[in-house]
């Protein structure tokens, strides 16, 4: 493993657990632009996004997790769970 990407991995973990989800989302993207095939980066720049609100981005993370691993269970289960708010439509409610 490129020793760049473990240690941004590092930064990105101790941001998020520091609950800093912008600036840990920075360095999941920058693993990511070094390797487009890093599923967890992958997947944790999807959580990131999720965690900011950035819907729409978080659901096209997860579909690219999904793209390249079939098999990816928690991304799935995050799809549905993102197209179901997305989707969520009440028309007595002020909707998101």
């Amino acid at each position: 493993m490129n020793k760049d990407i473990e240690q941004l991995r590092k930064e990105a973990e101790q941001l998020k657990k520091a609950e800093d989800f912008a600036a840990s989302l920075k360095k999941y993207q920058e693993i990511v632009e070094i390797d487009a095939k890093d599923l967890d980066a992958q997947f944790q720049l999807g959580e990131m996004q999720h965690q900011l609100g950035e819907l729409t981005n978080a659901l096209s993370t997860y579909l690219r997790v999904v793209d390249l691993d079939p098999e990816n269970k928690k991304a799935q289960v995050k799809i549905e769970m993102i197209r179901s708010i997305m989707s969520y439509y009440n028309k007595d409610l002020i909707n998101p």
